[in-house]
């Protein structure tokens, strides 16, 4: 402390704070050429640098005071701050390129899948419509959906190849430009944080693009299980989430959540997946949306997806992957059967809704009919005679039967506007008529046969195509027509002919089958006429052992 103190001693503080301070010099003009320069200028007229480069001294330059800032001024730099930091959403298709689809999605493909709100989305795409658009959530997401509507409906025009009535040239529209859009624009935010309607749409728009192109199926499974876990986590699939919401919500969020059902159903069939939403909430009322018409018919379309319970494709699931129904927790019993059965011939829709969604409706109900039989067929609970139809060998016949009178005045449009995944319920018809005939080697039923293969060859595509089961029935027509053949030329033309007439009612009991007691394929008559032949037994023998690529059951022990 004392050499602290003794430091201190030789500083002269008194001195110091009575030391004289010495003012700023006042501000000198410098001439204009030191000015420019940013020189010092010695304020000297002329000054000694001017004189020395022998150049004009002047202090022409005129000085004007700062201009004071004002409020307005204040706020015109706070918006130029605000422009200058605002994120936009950079190079975009242009709405006015978006907005046709949204208005064939309407016309045509609403009833299908009912559930993009077309008039609120015009709305929004009208007020981002002007260039940039900003990278705001809301804009985002509208932005976003707008092209996944256009890529899902680019794309389905794409399989119209007759006169339709869209009458919409797709030149030089790319459904993949419009997706691929629809990705980058929804990766500018976290998407996967915010549980809305927008998300589960453009989720849902791009499954319906990606199952619908080749090689796109596993992506397009993957958007579909997303929306789905939107869902789930807006816990749509509790009654009790309804109470406290509004009656057009409850028609909105009902809507969702069953197109997503139907969706999931359809793919566990086609990919062999598990399901896991359930027929828990009340369907949609057709008065409570914009147009009842075609509501009525998505309320049908439910109805074929939701007869079965979740057992049932739980089933198909165990099946598929075990090739024996006998593992599953759960076999369907004959009054089970009979009841889904009837539910599924209930299912009636007036062409009035329009020709696409008719064929959709109707489609999936005799495809869910056949696919319902097919398990009842591998259940063993099947018989050639019962009281009810539902439940005897043919009854895939009289399925076939009515799907082709339900459609035999629908037009080239709506078969092809329906896309790759009506095929696939046409081709599972024709396999059960196949497995039928295998069953009862009826000859009776193979032009039934022919005309829903037929129908198959016409619009398939390679998409959604299982080509082993194309193949096998293909290949058993090829075969049963060559016996057919030797039949009608051994036996008595008239009489076996005669056999090929059949009707089908929309009773659940197999209708009466037209044939004579003397044309049945049994006849002693015509099996004594078959032994004449030396080469009918060989043919027989080829035709029991018919077997497919994949296939390593009993002939017919195939399913779609």
């Amino acid at each position: 402390m004392g050499n602290a103190s003794n430091s201190w001693k030789c500083l002269n503080l008194k001195n110091y704070n009575h030391a004289k301070r010495t003012k700023r010099a006042r501000y000198s003009r410098p001439c204009d050429k030191c000015a420019q320069t940013k020189v010092k200028c010695d304020t000297q007229l002329p000054c000694s640098r001017c004189v020395k480069r022998n150049i004009p001294c002047t202090l022409s330059r005129f000085e004007s005071k700062p201009e004071t800032i004002t409020k307005d001024s204040n706020l015109s730099i706070a918006e130029l701050r605000v422009v200058k930091s605002r994120k936009t959403l950079g190079n975009t298709i242009a709405i006015g390129r978006l907005i046709p689809f949204l208005h064939i999605y309407k016309s045509y493909y609403y009833g299908n899948w009912p559930i993009i709100p077309v008039k609120s989305l015009l709305r929004r795409a009208f007020l981002i419509a002007s260039d940039p658009i900003e990278a705001t959530t809301e804009n985002i997401l509208c932005y976003s959906l707008l092209c996944a509507v256009a890529a899902a409906v680019s794309n389905q025009l794409t399989f119209l190849n007759s006169e339709n009535p869209i009458n919409f040239k797709l030149n030089g529209v790319d459904p993949a430009v419009f997706a691929d859009e629809a990705i980058r624009i929804r990766n500018m935010i976290n998407f996967r944080a915010l549980q809305t309607m927008d998300n589960v749409l453009i989720s849902f728009s791009l499954y319906i693009y990606y199952v619908n192109i080749r090689g796109g199926m596993s992506c397009g499974l993957m958007y579909m299980k997303e929306a789905i876990n939107f869902t789930q986590l807006m816990k749509l699939h509790d009654p009790k989430v309804y109470k406290s919401k509004s009656p057009r919500e409850i028609h909105i969020l009902t809507k969702f959540y069953y197109m997503l059902l139907i969706s999931e159903r359809y793919m566990c069939i086609e990919e062999n997946l598990p399901v896991c939403l359930e027929h828990s909430i009340p369907l949609p009322v057709a008065e409570d949306d914009d147009d009842p018409v075609r509501m009525r018919g998505f309320i049908e379309l439910v109805k074929s997806f939701a007869a079965p319970n979740r057992s049932f494709f739980d089933t198909l699931v165990n099946y598929y992957s075990n090739g024996n129904i006998s593992h599953s927790s759960w076999v369907p019993k004959r009054p089970w059967i009979v009841q889904v059965q009837e539910n599924l011939n209930s299912i009636e829709f007036a062409h009035a809704s329009g020709q696409t969604q008719y064929m959709n409706v109707m489609s999936s109900k005799h495809w869910m009919r056949s696919l319902v039989w097919n398990i009842s067929l591998r259940s063993h609970i099947l018989s050639e005679c019962s009281e009810h139809g539902s439940l005897t060998f043919a009854y895939p016949v009289c399925i076939a039967s009515d799907f082709l009178n339900d459609t035999k005045d629908c037009s080239d449009f709506a078969f092809e506007s329906n896309g790759p995944g009506l095929c696939v319920k046409i081709l599972e018809i024709a396999n059960g008529v196949a497995d039928s005939i295998n069953q009862t080697n009826n000859i009776a039923y193979i032009p039934i046969l022919q005309a829903i293969f037929d129908l198959v060859s016409k619009y398939r595509n390679d998409i959604a195509m299982p080509q082993n089961i194309y193949t096998k029935v293909q290949n058993f027509l090829l075969l049963k027509s060559r016996y057919t053949t030797k039949a009608l030329n051994l036996g008595n033309d008239e009489e076996l002919r005669s056999a090929f007439s059949m009707k089908c009612s929309n009773d659940t009991r197999l209708p009466t089958l037209s044939m004579s007691p003397e044309g049945s394929f049994h006849d002693t008559k015509y099996i004594k006429s078959f032994e004449e032949n030396n080469d009918r037994i060989a043919e027989e023998k080829e035709l029991k052992a018919i077997t497919y690529e994949s296939d390593d059951e009993i002939p017919g022990d195939k399913t779609l």
